[in-house]
Formats: C-alpha cells, sequence, structure tokens
C-alpha cells in the first residue's frame, strides 16, 4: 500500500471563526470513512516549503452519521499545522487519514455493564488505563513548579501561602535546620524522579491510539 493509499483528498466546505484563535471547519467525508464517538482523525495539511505533508491528530466533533467531518481547532502562533490551517478557506484541500484512533469510546461502557461491572470497576479497567499517562503528566507538571518555585508564592500569594519549596529554602537562609532542607530537597527529588520512570514507561506502552 503507497502512502497515498493511507489518506484521502477532501475539501473544506466550510470555516466558521468563534474567536480570534478558536475556529471550526468542516470537510467532506469519504464514503468508507468509519468512526465511533470518541475517536479522533489525523489531518494533514501541505507544507509547500519542504514539499511535505504535516500531520496531526484531531478530535471529531460531528456526529457518526453524518456526511461530513467537523472539526474545532486552536490557533498556536507559529504553530507548523495550525498556521496553515487556519489559513485555508472553503474549496482547499486537506488530507484525512483512511483510519480513524481512539480506543476510549462510549461501547467500551456499555460493554463494562454488559459484563455486570460496577461503574467503579468500569472505571479501574477502561477509563484508569486510557487516562494514566494524561494523569501522571498533569502531577509532573503541578509537581515541578511546587518542590522547585521559592519566589512565587511570596510575591503573588502573600505571606500566607507557604508552599514546600519555601520550607526548604527557609532552612538554609532564615535560620532553619540545612540537614533536614537537604534531606527533604533529596527526598523530593527521587520522587519525582520515580514519578519520571514511571510516566515515561508508560508512554512508551504500545496502545491503540498511538499515531
Amino acid at each position: 500500500m503507497g502512502i497515498e493509499d493511507k489518506y484521502t483528498t477532501e475539501t473544506i466546505t466550510g470555516v466558521r471563526p468563534w474567536t480570534e484563535s478558536l475556529f471550526s471547519f468542516r470537510t467532506t467525508r469519504d464514503r468508507g470513512y468509519r468512526f465511533v464517538p470518541g475517536q479522533f482523525a489525523r489531518l494533514g495539511v501541505k507544507d509547500n516549503d519542504h514539499d511535505a505533508i504535516v500531520w496531526r491528530a484531531y478530535s471529531i466533533a460531528s456526529a457518526a452519521h453524518d456526511e461530513h467531518l467537523e472539526f474545532f481547532s486552536v490557533v498556536v502562533p507559529g504553530g507548523a499545522f495550525t498556521s496553515r490551517l487556519s489559513k485555508l478557506k472553503e474549496g482547499d484541500e486537506i488530507f484525512v487519514e483512511r483510519r480513524s484512533y481512539g480506543f476510549l469510546t462510549t461501547d467500551r461502557f456499555e460493554a463494562g455493564k454488559d459484563l455486570y461491572g460496577t461503574p467503579f470497576q468500569t472505571f479501574l479497567n477502561v477509563t484508569w488505563p486510557a487516562t494514566i499517562q494524561g494523569v501522571i503528566a498533569g502531577a509532573v507538571l503541578v509537581g515541578l513548579p511546587a518542590v522547585g518555585d521559592f519566589a512565587t508564592a511570596q510575591i503573588l500569594g502573600g505571606p500566607n501561602t507557604y508552599m514546600i519549596g519555601n520550607l526548604i529554602n527557609d532552612q538554609f537562609t532564615n535560620g532553619g535546620y540545612p540537614p533536614f532542607g537537604a534531606a527533604l530537597t533529596i527526598v523530593l527529588m527521587i520522587l519525582l524522579s520515580l514519578l519520571m520512570v514511571f510516566y515515561l514507561r508508560s508512554a512508551s506502552a504500545p496502545s491503540e491510539a498511538t499515531i
């Protein structure tokens, strides 16, 4: 199968701006394209500067029975994809990969009920495995500033906001106990390192949604 056989060339049939950075657009839909609610498509736009196609994954906003495909997009300044996508207008071409992606769909929850699973069991066996990477990534993004940020709490939060970074800083600068500050720093570094290792291992695990 050639690379051209992996996608279809569709036409933009409508573009609607919602804000300066948010817009939606519709495209034609190949009769053979199938998806279920919760899945996403891979869209491609031409990069004439490098004679290539730039691909990105987009959630499908239209219904599975619609004869068109609809998507929402946020313009990322300087983005390789959205900077080109935002310039497309009605009648322009866009590429849609023939295969739809994603497995966090409603039929999985319905299957849990059919198998007499409780809501908690369905969450534990369906929702949690599908969202664990995002949960860990959010924990890392929140945890790193909370541990390493010494000044923001004092500047923005006032004297009543006390973060763990402030606690460590006080052990070295305000007559605290430096050995305790050093021990606390090492413990936090180990915990964050373990969290990063767990996230990287879960991110590298194969899944149906890998694109």
